[in-house]
């Protein structure tokens, strides 16, 4: 699969996931704002949300991806999905 397919992937969960939780159409979830100043989820939301991600990927994420800033965005979180998926 190539990359970018992989990240539209990515894109697709992140969106339908945050859609699902707060009651919005997925083209109304951006990509670029602050998660938590969109109030997609709350700081106990967000390690759900990380669950859910290694759940449904099967990868990990290590205490340094943790304090990553891509996390803070939808786009970022799938930037660092495709980074830890292709270390693992």
């Amino acid at each position: 699969m190539s990359a970018e397919v992989q990240g539209e992937r990515y894109h697709v969960f992140l969106r339908g996931y945050v859609a699902r939780r707060r009651g919005l159409a997925p083209d109304q979830v951006e990509l670029d704002g602050n998660i938590f100043e969109l109030n997609y989820c709350d700081s106990l939301g967000f390690f759900g949300m990380l669950l859910e991600i290694e759940d449904a990927f099967g990868v990990r994420f290590n205490e340094e991806d943790l304090a990553d800033r891509r996390l803070l965005t939808l786009r970022g979180m799938a930037q660092l999905l495709a980074a830890r998926a292709g270390a693992d």
